[in-house]
């Protein structure tokens, strides 16, 4: 959009605009110029209205609706985006001006384009109203307008671009985010419908994560299986685990855990109702790039 809409499309028109001049003799605006005007004034406009206009489009066909945390957030920015442009623009140093982007970026990071486009709109009528009012620093005299002209168009064009890049970074983020949690959710619901015991544990042995089967079967969760002066796998042995598999299994289970070898046991597990039956268990470590154990993942 930048590139394309402001950056190439203004081009074109600037020149039309320019050669327009040259053609009917207007000697007071030459070619050169008046063409770095035509461009700047079109790239400027493109940027501050377009996207405007493609929020209201947008919202107006999905009807997207703030939360009251996000209306109280949105209320706050738009106080301190006010005083702050007030204050920037009231100063007598150009440099001032500049101070208004932190709440631009805090827009553009909080309510991407939607924030982006009101701010910028914003910001564009409170600076041409000081300008034309002749309370802005960028009013001069007959021999400075011009260059002040061209800072207060450089001054929006910079903001603009500005927030609307880092709009589209928070934009990619949240849909990163958005894409990680849908991928987890079809991981837990996999996870889920498997019809065995899944149970992860940490490089050190400690329960971290049972599937619903696995709870529903010992009728206890991870947070469940913790003892005063335990640690949560031993209180887990000892309270799962038929007292004459225990030892075996806490053994051959720490011996894995230092080694690094896979986990194979038969042993005795108890159910919720206090039954015992059967089973065969085998967990096998997941490492990183150095080979170092991050997790264990049994079934």
């Amino acid at each position: 959009f930048v590139v394309l809409c402001a950056g190439i499309a203004p081009v074109a028109s600037a020149t039309v605009g320019s050669a327009a001049l040259e053609w009917f003799g207007v000697r007071s605006q030459t070619f050169t110029a008046v063409w770095p005007l035509f461009w700047i004034g079109d790239a400027t406009g493109i940027l501050l209205v377009a996207p405007l206009a493609l929020v209201v489009l947008q919202n107006w066909r999905s009807k997207t609706k703030l939360t009251a945390a996000q209306w109280m957030e949105a209320g706050v920015l738009g106080l301190v985006f006010l005083g702050v442009a007030a204050l920037s623009m009231s100063n007598y140093y150009l440099s001032f001006a500049y101070i208004v982007m932190p709440p631009i970026l805090w827009a553009a990071v909080r309510f991407e384009f939607k924030g982006v486009a009101v701010a910028l709109s914003v910001l564009a009528l409170l600076t041409v109203a000081l300008t034309i009012s002749g309370t802005s620093q960028f009013v001069g005299d007959p021999e400075t307008q011009r260059e002040r002209q061209i800072m207060l168009q450089l001054f929006l064009l910079i903001s603009a671009l500005s927030a609307l890049i880092v709009a589209a970074i928070s934009r990619q983020h949240q849909q990163a985010l958005l894409a990680l949690r849908d991928r987890e959710r079809e991981l837990s619901q996999l996870v889920a419908m498997v019809p065995r015991h899944l149970w992860r544990l940490t490089p050190d042995g400690e329960p971290v994560f049972f599937n619903k089967r696995m709870i529903d079967f010992l009728g206890l969760d991870v947070e469940d299986t913790g003892k005063p002066g335990m640690s949560r796998l031993d209180a887990m042995i000892v309270t799962a685990i038929h007292p004459d598999d225990a030892p075996a299994f806490r053994d051959t289970l720490r011996r894995c855990l230092v080694t690094g070898d896979s986990f194979a046991f038969r042993y005795r597990l108890r159910r919720a109702d206090g039954a015992y039956r059967w089973m065969s268990s085998r967990a096998e470590p997941m490492r990183d790039d150095l080979g170092r154990i991050v997790q264990w993942y049994g079934l």
